[in-house]
């Protein structure tokens, strides 16, 4: 079950009883943390680049600008048993490693908001095809890990 999104903020929440008295937002909580971790603005272009994405079609397919090189795509096409995998495949984004959680919570948080983001920037700039956008867990050895995905379906 997804949590609230502020009960997933537990650095966000910490801030706030901080400064209880007075009436922050998230986005005070945003420009404080840019601030003291003295972050460049080209974070929130990358974060916005993430949460609406560029794409590129290749041979039909289409891929996150991001993810796709023309070597991955060759060893894809190679490896997949079905053209439908190679999407999926060159698609498949690791939350944790992109916003470093060590919460399964607020990475799954995190994963279903962006699948909704995805989803309407697809049917937006493709709305001739039909796409599946997946959040997966995987339960390996090394602990919980939050994937997202999509390919046409």
């Amino acid at each position: 079950m997804i949590k609230e999104m502020h009960e997933t903020l537990t650095d966000y929440t910490k801030w706030l009883n901080v400064n209880s008295e007075k009436n922050f937002t998230l986005y005070d909580y945003i420009h404080g943390v840019f601030q003291s971790k003295n972050l460049h603005p080209d974070l929130a272009i990358a974060f916005l680049k993430l949460l609406w994405p560029d794409f590129i079609i290749k041979d039909e397919f289409v891929f996150l600008k991001e993810e796709f090189t023309y070597n991955r795509y060759q060893e894809i096409i190679s490896t997949v048993s079905e053209t439908a995998e190679i999407e999926y495949w060159i698609n498949l984004l690791n939350i944790d490693e992109v916003i470093n959680s060590d919460s399964t919570e607020t990475s799954s948080f995190f994963a279903v908001k962006l699948s909704d983001l995805w989803k309407k920037k697809l049917i937006i700039d493709f709305p001739n095809k039909r796409f599946e956008v997946k959040v997966i867990y995987d339960e390996g050895d090394s602990g919980s890990e939050v994937y997202i995905t999509f390919q046409q379906s």
